[in-house]
């Protein structure tokens, strides 16, 4: 897979909705916050190839 291909399949898509998540939220600690969305709902977005 190309490194634009991923950004665009993966990468892109659970960072756009972390950080509509943070945005909502506002969590006082926000790396915190934007570490723990990608772990707890990175089985969504993984490459199942």
């Amino acid at each position: 897979m190309e490194p634009e291909q991923m950004l665009e399949g993966q990468t892109q898509k659970i960072l756009t909705l972390s950080t509509v998540s943070q945005t909502t939220l506002r969590p006082p600690n926000p790396i915190e916050f934007l570490a723990s969305y990608l772990l707890k709902n990175k089985a969504q977005f993984e490459d199942r190839n």
